[in-house]
Formats: C-alpha cells, sequence, structure tokens
C-alpha cells in the first residue's frame, strides 16, 4: 500500500480505514491526528472519533476518544479534543490511548507560548497551566479563534471579528469583516481570515484591519494554512486548494489528482513535509513544495526564451528549474524518463513574460537519468538531468 501514497506530484488519496467525516486535524512530533463525525439521516451519531497515524496517514488507528470529534489542538505534547457539537471536551498526555474529560463545554481550543484559551458555552475562557484550571475573560466569543503573541482574534458574530493586544483583557472590533469568518491562520506580520462567501482578507496591522485578496468566485473558505510567503486556502463547494506564493496577492488553483478535478475541503493540516486534506471521509495528501507554483524571480523582461539546467545536478531528491519567457507564452514543462515516457507536468499554464523557477522533487522516482522539456510558443528545449539516491 505503501506505493499508494507515494507520488508527489498531485493530490493522493490515502489509504485509510478511517469511519465518519473528516472534521480537523492536528500532529505531535511526527504523529498527524484527525477528528471526525459520522452522520446518519442528518443526524450526528455519538462514534469514537479521533484517530492516529505514525506514518504520514498511509495507517490509522482509532483511539481511545469517548465521543465524535470536533477540534482538535495541540499544546506541548498535550493533545486537546472537543466533541461536535461542543458539549464536552478532552486531553491526552499519550498520543490518545487514554483521554481525561475537563468537564468543560467547548468548541475549540487555540495556544500561545504562555496561555491557552478555549471557546465555551459561556464565553472565552483561559488557562496558565495547560488546562487545569480557567478563567472567563470574555462572554460573547464564538468558535473561530486566533492567538498571534499576546494578540487575540475571536468571532463574536456572524460577522463580527474582535481582537485584543494583550491577551484577551481589552479588545475592540476588527475592521474590514463584511463576511462571516471560517478561519484563520498567521505566519510572521499577517494575519489571514477565510470567509463565508467573501474569499481571503488579510491584515498586516495584527488583525485590527483586514483587506480583501481575492473573492474566489464565493466559495466557503474552511481552513487557511500560511508558512513563509506561501498561503494555502481549502474550500468547500467543490472549489478545492487554492495556492498563492506572494502572501495572497495572486492564487492558483491545485487540484491536480482529486477526482474530477475538484474537491470540498473541511481542514488542511501541514505536518511532516506534506500538506493533509480532508474531504468527506477521506484523507489526501501532497508533498508540499510540490504543491507550490512556479515563482517569478526578477520583474526583468528576458529578450528569448531560456531553459536551465537543473540545479543541483545530481540531485537527491529535489531540484530546481529556471526558464525565461520574453512574450506572454502558453508554457509546459513536463518530466520524462529515459524510455520517454512522461512522469510529471511541473508547468502547464498561460504565463506572463519574465524570468521563473520551478521545484521537482523526485521522491517517488528510483535513481537514474531523466529528462525535462519546456514548451512556449514555438520553442522547444530538452534538457536532461540525474537523480541519485
Amino acid at each position: 500500500m505503501l506505493a499508494a501514497v507515494s507520488g508527489n506530484a498531485q493530490w493522493v488519496q490515502v489509504p485509510n480505514n478511517i469511519s465518519g467525516m473528516i472534521n480537523s486535524f492536528a500532529s505531535i512530533n511526527n504523529d498527524i491526528f484527525t477528528g471526525t463525525y459520522i452522520v446518519l439521516n442528518n443526524i450526528t451519531i455519538n462514534s469514537p472519533g479521533v484517530y492516529r497515524s505514525t506514518n504520514n496517514g498511509v495507517n490509522w488507528t482509532q483511539t481511545s476518544f469517548p465521543n465524535f470529534a470536533g477540534s482538535l489542538h495541540v499544546k506541548g505534547t498535550r493533545l486537546f479534543a472537543t466533541s461536535i457539537g461542543g458539549s464536552s471536551s478532552f486531553y491526552s498526555d499519550n498520543s490518545g490511548a487514554n483521554w481525561t474529560n475537563m468537564n468543560m463545554q467547548c468548541y475549540s481550543f487555540t495556544s500561545n507560548n504562555t496561555h491557552l484559551y478555549a471557546a465555551t458555552g459561556t464565553g472565552l475562557k483561559i488557562s496558565t497551566n495547560n488546562g487545569l484550571n480557567w478563567t472567563t475573560i470574555n462572554s460573547s466569543v464564538t468558535p473561530i479563534m486566533l492567538v498571534k503573541d499576546n494578540f487575540v482574534l475571536a468571532t463574536a458574530g456572524s460577522t463580527l471579528l474582535i481582537v485584543s493586544s494583550n491577551n484577551g483583557l481589552n479588545w475592540s472590533n476588527a475592521n474590514g469583516i463584511s463576511n462571516a469568518v471560517q478561519s484563520l491562520a498567521t505566519n510572521g506580520t499577517e494575519i489571514y481570515a477565510g470567509t463565508y462567501s467573501g474569499g481571503v482578507l488579510k491584515s498586516t496591522d495584527n488583525g485590527f484591519n483586514f483587506t480583501q485578496t481575492s473573492s474566489f468566485n464565493g466559495y466557503q473558505l474552511n481552513s487557511i494554512i500560511a508558512d513563509g510567503t506561501n498561503v494555502i486556502a481549502g474550500s468547500s463547494s467543490g472549489g478545492g486548494i487554492f495556492v498563492s506564493t506572494n502572501k495572497g496577492t495572486n492564487w492558483t488553483l491545485k487540484n491536480e489528482g482529486f477526482n474530477g478535478g475538484s474537491a470540498s475541503i473541511s481542514k488542511l493540516l501541514y505536518a511532516n513535509g506534506y500538506i493533509f486534506a480532508g474531504e468527506g471521509s477521506q484523507v489526501w495528501r501532497r508533498n508540499f513544495q510540490n504543491l507550490l507554483p512556479v515563482k517569478n524571480i526578477t520583474t526583468e523582461i528576458p529578450s528569448k526564451y531560456s531553459l536551465g539546467q537543473n540545479y543541483p545536478n545530481p540531485f537527491n531528491p529535489t531540484t530546481v528549474i529556471s526558464f525565461q519567457l520574453p512574450v506572454v507564452s502558453d508554457v509546459s514543462i513536463k518530466i520524462y524518463d529515459v524510455q520517454g515516457r512522461e512522469v510529471q507536468m511541473l508547468v502547464n499554464e498561460r504565463m506572463q513574460a519574465g524570468m521563473y523557477e520551478v521545484s521537482f522533487d523526485g521522491s517517488g522516482l528510483t535513481s537514474g537519468v531523466y529528462f525535462y522539456q519546456m514548451r512556449a510558443g514555438k520553442y522547444i528545449e530538452t534538457k536532461r538531468m540525474i537523480l541519485l539516491k
């Protein structure tokens, strides 16, 4: 079964024995966890719902979690889980082997280095001892929360996002929010908000003011990941996965491998070099570097078409290929083995004039000689490269 999940060129469905709909993800060290629930005739069924994988999703083992699972969160090595609907909450200190009932209604958790936050039925609570004792700090907070340093963001109504700069002691309304916030993510100086039908919003002042980056045709954005300049958004209603490499300025649809080229994503996780995506009762994964689209490396416009030699060469397992376009062009770059069989489509899109780089990951291939070919307009160029493991 390992061969079924070795591909990196596209989304690959992970073989699993998971029962229920994927509702949440979390990771501790190299372990991946997912929370699930079962719906029968529009009724949520009370079924154990936290699963653990120790090999990046190849196999899953059901933990002893005593309920259907809502959200998951990790602080240190303690795994927190809520039941769907927020009726109860638990934590485990041994990767799900045993669970402690916190005797607290809770919808979701989040944390920074010093504080743990819980969105409960009676408002936002805070703990400074990893969930042993709690103090209510805001009575109007609903589930969606994010913590960045001492800044806390939380929803407090259908289109209201509130922000605190002092760990929840005082609050202000965030500006620029006109649609229900479904997900939040942060990296560096940016905070990203995925909305119900208003696209992705970005803040560069710790959440006090937001501007829209893209409307995404009204898709509901259930999950966002931010890493460096890269932002990944998972959408429902068949929208699938959108990726930006420049902090949300431009976006590319990356649905290669999904059934029918589209997907309805409930949750995303970045762990162990992979992006994991939940769709219905299935877990999909893809190599993170392979997911990133082509990078524009300079504003200079070249005078001619050119395909550079990959670097490094030989390589193991990743290498970078550069190319140049003097005019707007329909570009394809494909990888072939020595028998001329296509191994991977790296680029297949209409692109503006410029200088670009694209990464190739050969993790799923055997050592040997490969060729990469670029086609753009009437320009065709082929070069040789060596994968040496």
